[in-house]
């Protein structure tokens, strides 16, 4: 059995799971006037700008547990995630355009560009630092034929070195 309490905007804030039955009930039984046993366990969300930014479980004393299972920065201007960290601590960092595309992404040593083309497909992966390496490459089909329907279609995908 599980409980979702609200906080003032209408968004979990709690969740508090309480196991199975632990008895039989007769089917004469009020269960509304039942009280509920002490939670299992009980998982804590906060919100950024409308959207789930934290999760967090709690101990048994109430006190939010040192680590995080969701831990985001959200970017107030559009919604989207801005930082994330992981359970280790981690930070990953995001760009966005302004269509919500993914144009950056930073992951420890990892820095990388996102490009698109006039379709809104994905085109190009690239370093964003040093080399700029191209990485990834993705080739759509660019007209149709009498036996070939591709058209618009991911026609071939490349990995680079």
């Amino acid at each position: 059995m599980r409980r979702f309490t609200p906080d003032a905007e209408g968004n979990v804030e709690r969740e508090e799971y309480f196991g199975g039955d632990l008895q039989n009930l007769s089917t004469s039984t009020d269960l509304c006037g039942l009280s509920l046993p002490a939670n299992q366990y009980e998982i804590a969300h906060a919100y950024q700008f409308g959207v789930l930014s934290e999760t967090t479980y709690v101990d048994e004393n109430g006190e939010l547990l040192p680590f995080h299972t969701l831990d985001l920065t959200i970017d107030p201007s559009t919604g989207l995630v801005a930082k994330s960290r992981d359970s280790a601590g981690r930070v990953k960092y995001f760009g966005f355009d302004a269509r919500g595309h993914p144009r950056r992404k930073v992951d420890g040593p990892n820095d990388l560009t996102y490009y698109y083309d006039r379709a809104e497909r994905l085109v190009r992966v690239r370093e964003s630092w040093g080399q700029q390496r191209l990485l990834k490459s993705f080739t759509f089909a660019d007209s149709n034929g009498p036996n070939d329907w591709r058209k618009g279609k991911l026609w071939k995908t490349n990995r680079h070195h």
